[in-house]
């Protein structure tokens, strides 16, 4: 039981950490905006290599330090609606062509 919770505890550490470095990146002296460009690039690769499963992770972890990346946002969208998820496709397309109107 001790060691099932000294793992749970780990795994919540490594989840909050996992969102706040992108975040705080600023503080050392990092730019937000160049890791998310940086999340979104690594996000073309695997997606071009077939990989959908860390192409959309990167892509949301590139929406998520960058609300407004609306590359990060239209090729998130590619990769759902290759992966079936047509609503969430829409959605993201959608938030995309919202940031980018003259780009439709």
């Amino acid at each position: 039981a001790l060691c099932m919770r000294s793992t749970l505890a780990m795994v919540g550490i490594a989840a909050v950490l996992f969102i706040l470095i992108p975040r705080l990146s600023f503080l050392n002296g990092g730019d937000p905006l160049k890791h998310a460009t940086i999340m979104y690039q690594k996000g073309n690769t695997f997606y071009a290599n077939g990989n959908l499963i860390e192409a959309e992770r990167h892509f949301r972890h590139a929406v998520h330090i960058n609300p407004r990346h609306a590359f990060a946002l239209a090729n998130l969208g590619n990769v759902l609606r290759t992966k079936g998820d047509l609503e969430g496709a829409v959605a993201a397309h959608r938030r995309a062509l919202a940031l980018t109107p003259g780009r439709a």
